[in-house]
């Protein structure tokens, strides 16, 4: 996620960067290093948008590109038709029809997670399948409900589905978090352990409603592991929470990983699958970097 979020920043600061110098797109390469320098030292020298690696920053830039929210929805539907799930995805979709995983709260729009647990659905008996509740910000009573009743799985998109006409990217929209998915989120802290995995931290309204679960009795009774690809690049503001966490009593860890692909591979190694979803999984394996050779073998001359 990190990756795709400074991809998608620096495709818009190109656009702004157009714009602002009227040059065409096409006279740029937001991949040619000079190009990315040049950009970026055009705006250490103006206030269009907030610093470099400020948390607003891709919100602000987001906004700037596209002002008008059916403008940015539509940005969004166009780049998630491109989507197809990862490997990590069917190990993610695998767990959930496993009943392994009994809640995904996730910021991105895309559909993937929802579809590679019904790709691995439709592999088991009908008896055995469990299919999830999709909830998004704008039918947070699906959310409630699955709470409510303990019906889990439960897959809840925190900023809304590309579907949905309540969608949040903007500075504005993230300072407010719909307060049925708030409340879900915060009690499902209370009942279970939390993974984060490409979450960067810049939602204010998130991070206040987990900020929020450390005031109970017993946050996040199974644990709290953040994965990032380098703890290093954790913001002052995840830092501060599991700072907080730690003190709560709730076992933290920062746990560094390069890619999505490579944890799943890694959980996948420590979890017992039925063996139909294990094929399912494995078949979406990248092929490997490294096989076998035969050296060849001869006497020395």
């Amino acid at each position: 996620m990190w990756r795709i979020w400074t991809y998608s920043c620096r495709v818009f600061k190109a656009h702004i960067f157009c714009r602002e110098n009227n040059l065409s797109k096409r006279e740029i390469d937001t991949g040619d290093q000079v190009w990315i320098d040049r950009i970026d030292a055009f705006f250490r020298h103006t206030s269009l948008l907030p610093p470099d690696g400020d948390p607003t920053e891709y919100a602000a830039a987001f906004e700037a590109v596209y002002p008008e929210p059916r403008h940015r929805r539509q940005y969004i539907d166009d780049a998630i038709s491109k989507g197809t799930p990862c490997f990590g995805h069917r190990v993610l979709g695998s767990l959930i029809a496993a009943r392994k995983v009994d809640c995904v709260f996730t910021t991105n729009f895309d559909p993937l997670v929802e579809e590679s647990a019904g790709s691995a659905n439709a592999l088991l008996p009908t008896a055995n399948q469990a299919r999830p509740t999709v909830a998004a910000i704008d039918s947070g009573e699906r959310a409630m409900r699955c709470l409510n009743e303990s019906d889990w799985p439960l897959v809840a998109k925190l900023h809304g589905d590309y579907q949905s006409i309540a969608i949040k990217n903007t500075g504005a929209e993230l300072e407010r978090q719909d307060e049925r998915m708030r409340h879900v989120l915060v009690e499902a802290s209370k009942r279970f352990g939390m993974v984060f995995v490409g979450y960067s931290g810049r939602d204010a309204s998130v991070m206040e409603a987990l900020t929020e679960v450390l005031r109970e009795p017993a946050p996040f009774p199974n644990g709290l592991y953040w994965v990032t690809s380098s703890a290093s690049r954790l913001l002052p503001a995840v830092t501060e929470f599991l700072e907080h966490a730690h003190l709560a009593g709730v076992d933290v860890a920062v746990v560094e990983c390069k890619t999505f692909d490579e944890l799943a591979g890694d959980v996948i190694k420590q979890v017992d699958l039925p063996q139909v979803l294990m094929e399912h999984v494995m078949q979406g394996r990248a092929a490997p970097r490294l096989v076998p050779v035969n050296l060849p073998n001869s006497e020395a001359r």
